[in-house]
Parts: structure tokens; C-alpha cells; sequence
């Protein structure tokens, strides 16, 4: 009766690790595919955490500081204020222009990516390529998520930066433009 009950716990031991295990050929593909979508929810989390409409607002007031102190800044010798001052401000402005010019398109590659890899992924748990196809089409979708993630890494990179840039150094452009325009 011993030697029974240890079979069974020995057979039952076995049952439950090999269904713990993968019974899937294609699991490192599939694992691969995993933290690939997991890259692409990651960058949507975050393209989704910048409000759109604000960064379009902030645009909005960086041009207008731009224009202003373009046309009526006085001292045109000012070598802080047009080398190191300015430039602050075109940085901020490039990054919100280009979150303004490319965060539609980049939403919509991660959305397409996030689609893809969905459908590669079915495709690799139901078996339904071949070790070759599964290869390839592993490896282009790693391809096409690594450039999104670049793009989309730069952009929103340069926007976190351009918020802090602003929100420190935005008194201090209100402060010359309000005296600019006291002295006029």
C-alpha cells in the first residue's frame, strides 16, 4: 500500500510539473514577444501620461516668448541672453513642436505594433508557423519595436525635459518680457 501511495505521489508529482511546464515549442518566441509588448504598453503608459493640450498651450505661450523677444529684446549684444537664454527656449519649443508633429503618428505605430504582436502571438501559442517563419517574424517585430522605441523615447524624452526646462524658467521669461514691455 506504501509503495502505491508513493507512485501516486510520485505520478502526481510529475502531472503537476509537466502542466506547469510549457507544452509549446515556440516558448522562448513567445517570451520574446512578452517583453516586446511589454516595451510597446510601457511607451503607450507613457505617451498617454503627457497631455496633449498642454503641451499645444505651452507651445502656444514658448512661440509667442520667441516672437516677442525676437522683435523687442533691446541689447542685441546680450551674449547670455541670445546664446544661453534663448537657446533654453528653443529647446523647449523644438520639443513641444515635435510632440505636436509626431505624436499621432508614434500612437499609431505602437497601437499597429501592439496589434501585430498580438496576432504573432496567437500565432506562435496555436503552433500555427514554422520554426523559420516564427524566427523571422520574431525578429522584424523586435526590429519595428526597437524603432518606435527610439522615436518614441527621443520625443517623449524631450518633452519631460522641455516641462521641467519651462515650469523653472518660466517666471524668469515672464519677468524680462513684463519689464520689455514696461519700458516701451
Amino acid at each position: 500500500m506504501d509503495k502505491i501511495k508513493s507512485i501516486l505521489a510520485v505520478a502526481g508529482f510529475i502531472a503537476i510539473t509537466a502542466s506547469c511546464q510549457s507544452n509549446t515549442k515556440f516558448q522562448a518566441e513567445i517570451e520574446t514577444v512578452d517583453s516586446l509588448i511589454t516595451i510597446v504598453e510601457d511607451f503607450q503608459v507613457r505617451l498617454n501620461a503627457i497631455n496633449s493640450d498642454t503641451v499645444s498651450e505651452k507651445l502656444s505661450v514658448v512661440s509667442e516668448r520667441v516672437g516677442f523677444f525676437m522683435q523687442n529684446y533691446p541689447d542685441s549684444t546680450d551674449r547670455k541672453f541670445w546664446i544661453s537664454d534663448m537657446n533654453y527656449l528653443g529647446s523647449v519649443e523644438k520639443a513641444y513642436s515635435r510632440f505636436e508633429e509626431n505624436n499621432q503618428l508614434i500612437s499609431r505605430q505602437l497601437e499597429e505594433s501592439m496589434k501585430q504582436l498580438t496576432t504573432l502571438k496567437n500565432s506562435l501559442v496555436d503552433e500555427k508557423l514554422t520554426e523559420e517563419e516564427a524566427q523571422k517574424y520574431v525578429d522584424d517585430e523586435a526590429l519595428v519595436v526597437m524603432q518606435i522605441k527610439f522615436s518614441a523615447q527621443k520625443m517623449i524624452g524631450r518633452v519631460e525635459e522641455a516641462d521641467v526646462v519651462w515650469d523653472s524658467l518660466r517666471p524668469y521669461f515672464d519677468s524680462i518680457a513684463i519689464s520689455i514691455r514696461g519700458a516701451q
